[in-house]
């Protein structure tokens, strides 16, 4: 097995390559392989390059968030024998928190003994995501969050908090279609927000599919019709426990459900998130890939 870490130095809220390297070499010394990112995108071709050429087992470490996650994960998703395993060292960290506490995965012991679990990802145009796609409130406030991550305090675990408050001024009623099978979820064509989840978690703290399982074969999908400002925020406090699926004076605004595929369509201009990291597309189907990846949860 040869180990790679692939850490971004731009992930949270400071450059932990030189810890990260430290703790490495230390305890694989030549086994390992340390790749640092210089831009967008570099993850994914540094891993498919490795892919394409190195030849036996290969076990890949996206040291960040997930915005590196999702990068390392579209170098690797179409090769054989090879390994995903995350160093949560940025800003939000969500897919993780389906396993508990990140503590764990920041033990290099624990990984190395971990269990290889097969989990689903998500598939859209090409591009997959292990924890979330969403789109309109979520995907607005995600791409702001971006701006604004590396500043002091509205950036680091405040960074997804100042993009909500961004786009409750500027994406509370959205247009997109949304349709599930033969099933229309919002007729109208207007929304408030549109999540496709596998993890349970997105923005850092908010469970927003607390009945989502990794390695079920099933999209958790959620859909918020436009709701009045004034219900928003206790909306969102729901948002963050999970709790928003079971109350009764929210309920005429959701859809809920559990399906293998969905599609969506709005006017040019839109903008996905796939695990935080932003994509311009007006319409698309998004499917689940079931048990795809070897995704190592550590001991």
């Amino acid at each position: 097995m040869r180990y790679y870490f692939i850490i971004n130095p731009a992930a949270g809220m400071q450059d932990s390559r030189e810890d990260i390297s430290a703790i490495v070499k230390e305890k694989l010394g030549d086994e390992a392989t340390i790749y640092v990112t210089t831009k967008p995108h570099d993850a994914t071709n540094y891993v498919r390059r490795i892919c394409e050429n190195e030849s036996g087992k290969k076990r890949f470490w996206a040291c960040g968030g997930d915005g590196t996650l999702n990068e390392v994960l579209n170098g690797m998703a179409d090769f054989e024998g090879v390994q995903l395993a995350a160093w949560p060292c940025g800003s939000g960290n969500d897919y993780i928190k389906y396993y508990g506490s990140a503590d764990k995965f920041l033990s290099l012991d624990k990984q190395l003994t971990g269990e290889i679990k097969k989990v689903d990802i998500l598939l859209v145009n090409n591009r997959y995501a292990i924890n979330e796609i969403n789109f309109g409130f979520d995907s607005v406030a995600a791409k702001f969050m971006q701006k604004v991550k590396r500043m002091p305090v509205i950036g680091g675990r405040n960074a997804y908090i100042t993009g909500v408050l961004y786009a409750l001024i500027n994406a509370v009623n959205n247009e997109c279609y949304v349709s599930a099978g033969d099933e229309e979820l919002n007729p109208g064509g207007r929304m408030l927000l549109c999540t496709a989840m596998c993890g349970q978690y997105i923005g850092g703290q908010f469970r927003c599919a607390p009945f989502s399982k990794v390695d079920d074969g099933l999209i958790d999908l959620c859909l918020v019709k436009p709701i009045p400002r004034y219900k928003l925020l206790s909306l969102l406090k729901k948002y963050e426990d999970g709790s928003y699926l079971t109350d009764k004076a929210l309920s005429a605004y959701l859809s809920y459900r559990q399906v293998e595929s969905l599609s969506f369509s709005a006017p040019e201009g839109w903008h996905i998130t796939l695990d935080g990291e932003s994509m311009d597309i007006s319409s698309g189907t998004i499917s689940i890939v079931p048990q795809k990846i070897d995704f190592v949860v550590p001991q």
